[in-house]
């Protein structure tokens, strides 16, 4: 094997097909492979350079050339999503059913991608649709995972198989229902593929269709049928579908039923995508309000809510914590649904997150005021601290949350209002205009002196006296207190 040509490689790194011409011209050999078993022709497949796929196909290059993985270069061209490098490929006669090791055929891998265009042209070249790969897969179950109601049409113009299952019993129907495609379902159903009274059910639940969901679970559908990770009570909650949760639970859905992948409950999840008529209803019918589910943050995980949720703005290090409906309801400002779970018996304290966040401190950091509100109204105590000693007051002055903060600066520790501070601005200036107007009258009343002389000439003897038994009085009171130091 002679040794690859590296400014050959480099040329069709850059994609400048003028240089791989020039080097193909001096003798460079087009079957030498580098250290990672590449050729050229499947390097520039794989990176999608279709002006150097067509200049090393027209110097010679081999068609059949493929990876130790056994991927070859219309392989790599559709799967790394390179549709112009894939149709100078099939332009020049590559095989559009060439599998890699493990049966994937590019017309899986197209289907996969929901790239229509491309699935039409290994169609029109004879690929096969019925194909299976190593697992059973076929490319009717690669598009039903996508979803894509083109690539799926496109599909079933060739009429394929339609209830075919791979190795863990899934077919394409069920497959587009798990990852809830209703549209990409629906497309299988009317085109003939076989549903039992569960699959019928999954699909009225993706639709919203209460009447078909009735109509499914009379005929034997399975309230707890699963659907992907979690069941049809997770996707019912999730969308609002109040009579389907309602026929659910009628037909004895497990209400408290926990998602594997996360411990999320379908209360939950109602709250968190701020479904309040549903946690209402769940709640109604037993759903545990406490449940707390054990959050875990990884490394470089991206932040958005969760992030604010567990206080860490960069995410930059691991972290767990617990999770409830009414930390998700805050974290998501899903107002209703908090109230809804606070009316059922929701502790205000809530989970507390891996930095000590309770709900007040996360929506103080928020700066949601009408949550903050909510929570203090429920009993949420402000003067709780956080892992770093921090109130929810010093969060939200931390955020500049002035609203927040104003709300929190007049609550008492233990969540209250106080009421001297309000009354004390509202009385003052009452009490300072009632003087005023008393005063006016009594200047209005000087001029009418004609009552004074009479005051003057009736009692002047007997006013005297009384002026001076009034002295005589404040005396005796003195010895009195005197008496009482002694």
């Amino acid at each position: 094997m002679t040794e690859p040509n590296p400014q050959l490689f480099e040329a069709v790194q850059k994609g400048t097909a003028v240089e791989v011409e020039r080097l193909i011209k001096e003798g460079a050999d087009l079957a030498a492979r580098d250290e990672n078993g590449m050729t050229p022709l499947l390097l520039a497949a794989q990176l999608g350079s279709s002006s150097c796929v067509d200049a090393l196909l027209r110097g010679g290059a081999s068609m059949h050339e493929a990876r130790p993985d056994g991927c070859g270069p219309l392989l790599l061209a559709v799967g790394f999503g390179h549709e112009e490098a894939a149709a100078a490929l099939l332009e020049h006669g590559a095989a559009p059913d060439a599998a890699n090791d493990q049966g994937w055929t590019p017309l899986m891998l197209a289907s996969r991608r929901a790239q229509r265009d491309l699935v039409q042209s290994l169609l029109e070249r004879g690929a096969a649709v019925d194909a299976k790969d190593s697992d059973g897969w076929t490319a009717l179950m690669s598009a039903a995972v996508s979803g894509n109601c083109a690539t799926i049409g496109a599909l079933l113009e060739r009429r394929p198989a339609l209830d075919e299952k791979n190795h863990e019993g899934v077919s394409a129907l069920m497959m587009a229902l798990q990852h809830g495609h209703a549209e990409g379902a629906r497309l299988l159903v009317e085109a003939g593929a076989r549903a039992d009274a569960s699959d019928r059910l999954r699909l009225a639940v993706l639709e919203s269709a209460a009447d078909d969901a009735e109509e499914a679970l009379r005929a034997g559908a399975d309230p707890d049928a699963p659907a992907g990770d979690e069941t049809v009570l997770f996707q019912a909650s999730a969308r609002g579908a109040e009579g389907i949760v309602r026929a659910l639970l009628a037909h004895g859905a497990k209400v408290d039923l926990e998602r594997e992948e996360d411990g999320w409950t379908p209360i939950m999840i109602a709250a968190a995508n701020g479904r309040a008529e549903i946690v209402r209803l769940l709640a109604a019918h037993g759903a545990d309000v406490h449940h707390t589910a054990s959050e875990t943050i990884a490394d470089g995980a991206s932040g958005g809510a969760l992030g604010m949720l567990f206080g860490m703005a960069d995410m930059s290090v691991s972290a767990r914590g617990d999770i409830d409906a009414l930390h998700l309801a805050v974290v998501e400002r899903q107002r209703e649904a908090a109230r809804a779970l606070l009316a059922a018996g929701a502790r205000p304290t809530g989970a507390r997150t891996p930095e000590g966040f309770t709900p007040l401190m996360t929506a103080a950091q928020l700066g949601d005021v009408g949550m903050v509100r909510l929570l203090l109204d429920a009993g949420a105590d402000p003067s709780e601290k956080d892992k770093q000693r921090r109130t929810a007051l010093d969060l939200a002055q931390q955020g500049d949350r002035l609203e927040v903060v104003a709300l929190l600066r007049d609550i008492t520790p233990r969540g209250k209002a106080k009421p001297k501070a309000r009354t004390a601005v509202k009385t003052k200036p009452k009490a300072k205009a009632k003087p005023k107007a008393k005063a006016k009258p009594k200047a209005k009343a000087k001029p009418k002196a004609k009552a004074k002389p009479k005051a003057k000439a009736k009692p002047k003897a007997k006013a005297k006296p009384k002026v001076k038994a009034k002295p005589k009085a404040r005396p005796k009171a003195k010895p009195k207190t005197k008496a009482r130091k002694t």
